[in-house]
C-alpha cells in the first residue's frame, strides 16, 4: 500500500438502527470520511442466500438497506482512497429477530441427521413451547430458545412415532409477541 495523501480518515456509522427487531429491518449508514482525495465505497450485504454489492463514490448518506433474513446479517464496507489505494474497512451486524417457517418432520433415531427439533428462534428473550400428543396430553415443555427436542417425553422415555402438536409463545427482544401452533411429525 502506498502512503495516503495528506488526509484520509474513513468513518462510517450505522444510524437509525436500535437492535434486533421483526423483519423487515431497515438500516441507514452514514459516511463521515475525511479525504482530500476522491474515495470509493464497496458495500457487501446479504440478500437471501447471496451477497449484493454496491459501488459508490464520495457519498455522505447511503440509501437505506433492508434486511429480511432472520439472524445476524453482516454488512462489510470497504473504503478505498482512489489516488493512494489505501483501504479501510469495517463490518456491521444488523439483527433480524423471528421464528422462521417451521420444518414439520424430524427423525430422532441417532443417525446424526435431523435428530433434534427446534424452532430456529433468533432474537427472542422469552419462549414457552409445549408439545402435545394427538390426545391432548402434554408430552414435553421448555422455556429455552436454544433447546433442541430429541423426541423424548417429560419422563425421559422415547416417544412413539406419530404426529404431535405444538403451541409456541415467545417475546422478541423488541417486545414483539409471537404465537404459533401447528403439527410436528416424529419419525424413528
Amino acid at each position: 500500500m502506498t502512503e495516503p495523501s495528506e488526509e484520509f480518515v474513513s468513518e462510517t456509522y450505522l444510524v437509525n438502527y436500535a437492535g434486533a427487531s421483526v423483519s423487515p429491518v431497515t438500516a441507514d449508514f452514514q459516511d463521515n470520511t475525511v479525504s482530500v482525495d476522491p474515495y470509493n465505497y464497496t458495500i457487501y450485504w446479504p440478500i437471501g442466500d447471496s451477497v449484493d454489492v454496491l459501488n459508490v463514490t464520495n457519498l455522505t448518506d447511503f440509501d437505506e438497506l433492508t434486511f429480511t433474513e432472520i439472524g445476524e446479517n453482516h454488512v462489510y464496507i470497504e473504503v478505498q482512497n482512489a489516488n493512494s489505494g489505501c483501504v479501510d474497512d469495517t463490518t456491521f451486524i444488523v439483527k433480524v429477530q423471528g421464528i422462521p417457517e417451521i420444518n414439520d418432520v424430524f427423525t430422532p433415531n441417532g443417525d446424526g441427521v435431523n435428530d433434534y427439533y427446534d424452532f430456529g428462534a433468533f432474537g427472542v428473550k422469552d419462549i414457552d413451547v409445549s408439545i402435545y400428543s394427538r390426545w391432548g396430553e402434554m408430552v414435553i415443555n421448555w422455556q429455552d430458545s436454544n433447546y433442541q427436542w430429541d423426541g423424548r417425553g417429560i419422563n425421559g422415555e422415547d416417544l412413539p412415532e406419530g404426529v404431535y402438536y405444538y403451541v409456541l409463545i415467545a417475546t422478541g427482544e423488541d417486545g414483539h409477541a409471537y404465537q404459533k401452533k401447528g403439527a410436528i411429525t416424529l419419525l424413528r
